[in-house]
């Protein structure tokens, strides 16, 4: 096992812990964040930009060091979010990226990196639940 501090989830500042029913004063400031998340930093929070970087760099200093070989990384739905942007062809400082891209709790992405270097990773499946939909038939 590997810590990879990288990979942690966006640090939300102020906003770290508050849960998505708590009508306080912060939501009107969070509902923006949500909207534009590139314009609108939580407070003593880390930007969209940085997280983004962040992620990114440590994604390929991952995929580098582990080249060739099967993987498993934990994380957060945010930096899956991250890592699939940067992948895919799309403008993850939209919000739409954030509300529209639904990946639960507890759930599976599988990326698929080549062996050869110049063929581009593939998306398998995102946000299967870990259960691969069984709970949904019983």
């Amino acid at each position: 096992m590997q810590v990879e501090s990288g990979m942690q989830e966006c640090d939300f500042g102020e906003w770290d812990g508050i849960e998505f029913d708590d009508h306080s004063q912060q939501w009107p400031l969070m509902t923006s964040f949500w909207q534009a998340p590139d314009h609108n930093t939580p407070p003593q929070g880390e930007s969209l930009e940085t997280f983004h970087n962040r992620v990114v760099s440590s994604w390929q200093s991952l995929c580098k060091q582990h080249h060739g070989q099967n993987n498993l990384v934990l994380c957060h739905g945010g930096v899956i979010r991250q890592i699939l942007a940067h992948i895919l062809p799309t403008d993850w400082r939209s919000g739409e990226w954030y509300s529209q891209l639904q990946i639960g709790h507890a759930s599976l992405t599988r990326i698929i990196i080549p062996a050869c270097p110049d063929a581009k990773p593939s998306v398998a499946f995102i946000g299967l639940p870990a259960d691969f939909g069984q709970a949904d038939f019983e």
